[in-house]
């Protein structure tokens, strides 16, 4: 997820995506309980809480930064209990519990959920639980309830694009377009504008 503030932004889980900000380390803060459960690419993001010698040097940590990584559970450190971000993006936010997703919306103005809960819904194993309702994610709740917030993306950059057929004929109403396929058939203007854009 990601938390932004009028001075930060703030993004909890991603790795992938935490990678291409390694170019702007002073920006970069990432809260974790130990700092070797994250990715050995992230860990010099880590706030060393031996650098810390009162609470009252946290806020001063954070003004500094414009990108907050945190995980789900992680979001409810007292690190961050005074804190307030203009914007929480969750990733995966299907795959999330309700009660573990709601947390981090809660010291954001605005948020922005993540996900495919046709591909990956949260992991409950009890059945008295799951009937109860607790293998619905808060993300599937909001797509149902309020469809026209929904964007989809409908561009695969991952599968096999034979596979990908397979997946969009039977559960995306054939919306999705490869991107391998986009690339054999792009006009040399958009070409131009891609290689610019990577280059960048």
């Amino acid at each position: 997820f990601f938390f932004s503030s009028r001075r930060r932004h703030t993004r909890c889980s991603g790795v992938s995506w935490a990678r291409r900000c390694v170019q702007e380390t002073e920006f970069v803060l990432r809260i974790a309980s130990n700092k070797y459960s994250v990715d050995e690419s992230l860990r010099k993001f880590v706030l060393d809480t031996k650098e810390l010698t009162s609470s009252q040097d946290i806020p001063a940590k954070l003004e500094k930064k414009k990108i907050v990584a945190v995980t789900c559970l992680s979001s409810g450190n007292e690190l961050l209990s005074h804190q307030r971000f203009d914007l929480c993006i969750v990733d995966e936010a299907s795959q999330c519990l309700e009660p573990i997703c709601i947390e981090p919306l809660l010291i954001a103005d605005k948020f922005i959920l993540v996900g495919d809960y046709y591909q990956l819904q949260p992991l409950v194993k009890s059945k008295k639980a799951i009937d109860q309702g607790m293998k619905l994610s808060l993300f599937e709740r909001l797509c149902e309830r309020y469809p026209q917030a929904v964007s989809k993306l409908t561009i695969q950059y991952r599968m096999n694009e034979e596979i990908m057929q397979l997946c969009d004929h039977l559960v995306y109403n054939n919306e999705s377009v490869s991107y391998t396929h986009l690339r054999a058939h792009e006009t040399p203007e958009h070409l131009v504008c891609r290689l610019l854009l990577e280059k960048k």
